[in-house]
């Protein structure tokens, strides 16, 4: 099964299933590791406050709050707007809900970072967007998790249930393996132009889920609420039919993290193309 699931699962015009599956997605998405926010924030050089695209219900939120950031966070979607304001205090979180391609700082932040949320962004101007809003020297972090189911038994025991429902689902498991230096986030950041010092790490954890919350889990990924109502019901109850007798799902939690840092000095680059140069010229008018 193709379990890098997260990954370009996007609908016209965003994320409008994501309002009728908030809570789900706070009460079985798993967050962010401290080491993974202890390395953005030593790349980053420490900065006091930061801010998040696309923050969702504040499952990375939480993780940079707790190591002392004040976090501006913009996020589209009213109802992870609301969960993100009732559960934190004001004076550590602030919510726009505004889209990304809408929203002005009042002063450049030191540090963007997108938790499982940059493939969202209009991949012909995400790039030009975080670096034109970026302080100079100012740092881009990108990470998500890939769900990789780590019995191979089970992962080969799924594969019929994806075959039948969403076939467009299923592909190479070695190619979701593919460690952060090759991965799609390091490549594009790097092969920008807007950015330098791009560094990329990996991180792993293996968690077990009960039968009923990993298929919980799946029914938030956004590659499956694009199914649409009934083919994700047919999808889930073939799981869980095919599930019967395991107790427990292992899943590896495999995190990709990409850094990239705008230059302190601006300057050409031939690596951008003349439409991504006015794009930016555009967006300072």
């Amino acid at each position: 099964m193709n379990s890098n699931i997260w990954q370009g699962g996007t609908a016209p015009g965003g994320r409008p299933f994501f309002n009728e599956t908030a809570r789900e997605y706070q009460d079985v998405r798993p967050g962010y590791d401290s080491a993974l926010v202890e390395r953005v924030l030593h790349y980053a050089g420490r900065p006091a406050a930061a801010a998040e695209i696309g923050a969702g219900t504040g499952k990375a939120t939480e993780a940079f709050v707790a190591a002392g950031l004040c976090v501006r966070c913009v996020e589209p979607d009213a109802s992870m707007a609301a969960q993100l304001t009732q559960r934190f205090g004001r004076r550590d979180v602030i919510v726009d809900v505004r889209r990304f391609e809408e929203w002005e700082p009042a002063e450049p932040p030191l540090l963007i970072y997108a938790a499982q949320s940059w493939h969202w962004l209009d991949s012909e101007r995400r790039c030009a967007r975080a670096a034109s809003l970026l302080a100079r020297g100012g740092a881009l972090a990108l990470f998500g998790h890939r769900y990789l189911l780590a019995d191979p038994e089970v992962a080969a025991a799924v594969d019929p249930a994806y075959m039948a429902h969403a076939p467009h689902l299923l592909g190479d498991p070695e190619a979701n393996r593919v460690p952060a230096a090759r991965y799609w986030y390091t490549t594009e950041l790097a092969g920008s132009g807007w950015f330098v010092d791009v560094e990329a790490d990996d991180f792993s954890q293996v968690i077990r889920f009960d039968v009923e919350t990993y298929l919980r889990l799946v029914s938030t990924f956004s590659s499956h609420r694009v199914l649409g109502d009934r083919a994700l019901a047919a999808l889930i109850g073939r799981l869980r039919r095919d599930f019967r007798g395991l107790d427990h799902i292992d899943v590896e939690l495999a995190t990709v993290l990409t850094l990239a840092r705008r230059p302190s000095h601006d300057r050409p680059s031939s690596s951008r193309s003349g439409s991504a140069l006015a794009r930016r010229r555009s967006m300072r008018l």
